[in-house]
């Protein structure tokens, strides 16, 4: 059941272009239903439907979009959860920053979470993935990983952190 005090707004953005655009989804579309419980309301932290959010977006033009960012506010309470995402290299590589804000307007979780192909051989892909984690006004390796999928799609992980 979705919060009517709960409101997602997505916006996007163009290379080259400094005008944000709104995706124009609704709340009731943005969130996962099927990990809610029965009687169960959407929340700010409530699982979405899709992990980023230009899987949310038109596709057309979907290769021209450099910049996402999503707004999940309860009206009510003040919480709030934005998530800003920059794509570079056809969109292969990736920085996301996550802002959790308590009702009270304290910050309760920053992350930034970088993805970079950084192997594109046309037998395996290797990402590199590092998650930073913010902890006493600094940032902070909390995950590090090189995760390769090769040509038959099998995925392996080599940690480097933790």
């Amino acid at each position: 059941m979705i919060n009517g005090s709960v409101i997602v707004e997505i916006l996007y953005r163009y290379r080259n272009d400094n005008i944000w655009r709104e995706a124009g989804i609704n709340s009731e579309d943005y969130f996962d239903k099927n990990y809610l419980d029965k009687g169960e309301v959407v929340e700010v932290d409530s699982i979405p439907l899709f992990a980023h959010a230009i899987e949310y977006i038109e596709k057309t033009h979907m290769g021209e979009i450099s910049n996402t960012r999503v707004s999940i506010t309860n009206s009510d309470s003040h919480e709030k959860i934005e998530i800003n995402e920059t794509y570079w290299n056809d969109q292969r590589n990736s920085i996301v920053e996550r802002i959790d804000t308590n009702s009270e307007g304290r910050i309760d979780n920053n992350e930034i979470i970088l993805t970079s192909l950084v192997n594109d051989s046309g037998t395996e892909e290797i990402w590199e993935v590092i998650r930073f984690r913010k902890e006493n006004s600094v940032f902070s390796p909390v995950l590090h990983t090189f995760t390769t999928e090769d040509e038959n799609g099998l995925i392996s992980d080599r940690k480097i952190i933790p």
